[in-house]
């Protein structure tokens, strides 16, 4: 991270902070998700499924998404919740097909 400098360090986290916003607003859309982050976040947050997690992520991976990491097993009482993670490396056009994967698993 020094090697970003202090202004590059600010737009690191910026696109952090932009890219998990936009994915989280782009998922709020489907109304068989539930955001469970109502509160700002940086770039993760958990989301509430109405299929198990490693349902979720199986079919997410079978489409090339590493997709989040499922809570069940870290937390009682969190099943069917994913924390997604969202850095600088996603691209919008990678967002959007992410929301639409998840859109088609969840049909």
């Amino acid at each position: 991270m020094s090697l970003l400098g202090k202004d590059g360090f600010v737009q690191l986290a910026t696109q952090n902070y932009n890219n998990a916003n936009y994915l989280k607003k782009e998922l709020v859309k489907n109304k068989k998700i539930k955001i469970f982050n109502q509160n700002p976040i940086f770039n993760e947050f958990v989301i509430g499924l109405p299929i198990s997690g490693d349902e979720f992520l199986d079919k997410m991976s079978q489409r090339g998404f590493f997709a989040g990491l499922k809570l069940d097993t870290l937390y009682d009482n969190f099943q069917n919740r994913v924390l997604v993670s969202v850095t600088e490396k996603r691209t919008k056009a990678q967002m959007d097909s992410f929301v639409s994967s998840v859109k088609e698993v969840l049909s």
